[in-house]
């Protein structure tokens, strides 16, 4: 359920704000990121360039890359290469 709120994001952003968002999105991704099931841990990765998108470079920058920083060295090996595809991904979206 919380994987789909994430999909939801930008719509609840511009209800709540993104300070009140910022709040709880930080536990519920941390929470999730940590998952001991990789396919959730794998949904999660997936939607960082999404979320990043909606919620801007300094939001991102501050809050977020440090989950997606640990992704690089998860021992799973499809999280490592998802991580390595989002950070292509948010080059291309936040530039160098």
């Amino acid at each position: 359920m919380r994987l789909n709120l994430f999909k939801r994001l930008e719509d609840l952003n511009q209800v709540i704000g993104i300070e009140n968002l910022s709040q709880s999105i930080i536990p519920a991704l941390t929470e999730l990121s940590q998952d001991k099931n990789w396919r959730i841990k794998f949904s999660v990765v997936e939607q960082f360039p999404v979320l990043a998108k909606q919620l801007g470079e300094a939001f991102f920058v501050e809050k977020l890359n440090p989950i997606c920083i640990t992704w690089l060295s998860d021992s799973i090996f499809s999280i490592r290469e998802a991580a390595i595809s989002n950070i292509k991904q948010l080059t291309e979206i936040f530039g160098p």
